[in-house]
């Protein structure tokens, strides 16, 4: 009888004798496989990327997921599945990303190396379980939930926990992460947040988004010395001083505000990314582009009510170009000696007077 060829034997015949095939599985194990463990192995292990990433979409035709412990997986991203997912268990997975899933309860997952995980619009948002269910995973550097309740003081479990993204979890204020003073990114996009004095004491962060929430003041953020980029957009932001002192600091997006007037900032010469466009401010104050534009790398003015750009500007610092479009004044003056030196100007949709 002729033998059979490597490729040709069972996935599960293969573990000790080719490294090709994506599982885990013990010798004895093999005899205890059901069935359908053996079809999803055969299906799913071919599906691996060399990075170890599984996908796996609209889950209806699985009865259940115990064959992903037999697979060797580091990340794991579950899109769509509607059927409930009761227990999942794997030594190897360490990021695990939910989109769409029927997922209630996390008290039967084994993940013992998890260190990302994210979740996005699952069944069970009315419960406070999700965050003391996830503190069982002492590896978790990164939280991303979206859409729920929870009460978050359970996280501080987590010692090694340095991102934290809650979209749209009804945060009325950052009373609760006070003591998460090891941060080093938080992203609170989509709530009712209008107090932010708490943040002051998260001295730690690099990275901090407030996305749509209703925001006044920025008072308490004059002493994270070692933020890099902040995101406020889409707030009801008017002064932006409180930001000056912060060094570190070098991209900045506050768009959709109602800022009046850059000149706060001017000191800044270190920005990469300084965006102020789309603000609201329904007063004839002028916002002075000339300070706001001056020794910036790429500044960025769209859809605002400027009117002048004037004074000291100045393109050194690598300028390539400025972009002050849809501002939408009848009048705007623009001194040519400085377009000149400008590699392009893109002002479309403004009502431009001719050079003088």
């Amino acid at each position: 009888m002729q033998q059979e060829s490597a490729s040709e034997q069972y996935p599960c015949q293969m573990y000790q004798n080719d490294k090709k095939f994506n599982i885990i599985i013990k010798s004895e194990e093999i005899e205890m496989l059901t069935e359908y463990d053996k079809d999803m192995i055969e299906k799913y292990q071919k599906q691996i990327d060399e990075d170890g990433k599984l996908t796996i979409e609209n889950n209806k035709e699985l009865k259940n997921m115990d064959f992903i412990k037999f697979l060797k997986i580091k990340k794991l991203e579950l899109l769509n599945c509607q059927n409930r997912i009761h227990k999942l268990e794997s030594k190897t997975i360490q990021a695990l990303h939910c989109i769409d899933c029927n997922i209630q309860s996390l008290e039967e997952y084994q993940l013992e190396n998890l260190e990302i995980i994210s979740v996005y619009n699952y069944d069970f948002k009315e419960s406070n379980n999700m965050a003391q269910e996830l503190s069982r995973f002492q590896k978790l550097q990164l939280i991303f939930l979206e859409g729920f309740i929870i009460d978050i003081d359970h996280l501080l479990k987590i010692k090694g926990l340095t991102k934290l993204i809650l979209y749209s979890c009804q945060l009325p204020n950052t009373q609760a992460l006070r003591q998460f003073v090891n941060l080093e990114e938080l992203h609170l996009s989509y709530n009712t947040i209008i107090d932010v004095s708490t943040l002051q004491y998260m001295t730690k962060l690099t990275k901090l988004s407030i996305i749509s929430c209703n925001l006044i003041g920025l008072d308490a953020l004059k002493t994270l010395i070692n933020l890099e980029e902040l995101i406020i957009l889409n707030n009801q932001i008017v002064y932006i001083q409180p930001l000056a002192k912060l060094k570190k600091l070098s991209q900045l997006d506050a768009r959709f505000n109602k800022i009046i007037d850059s000149n706060e900032i001017e000191q800044h010469s270190n920005y990469m990314k300084f965006d102020l466009s789309y603000q609201d401010q329904p007063t004839k104050q002028q916002l002075k582009a000339a300070n706001l534009m001056r020794d910036i790398n790429l500044p960025i003015v769209l859809q605002n009510k400027l009117y002048r750009l004037t004074s000291n500007l100045k393109t050194q610092n690598n300028i390539f170009r400025k972009i002050i479009s849809g501002n939408l004044k009848k009048q705007y003056e623009i001194q040519q000696q400085f377009i000149t030196r400008i590699a392009s100007l893109l002002y479309q949709m403004n009502a431009i007077e001719p050079f003088q």
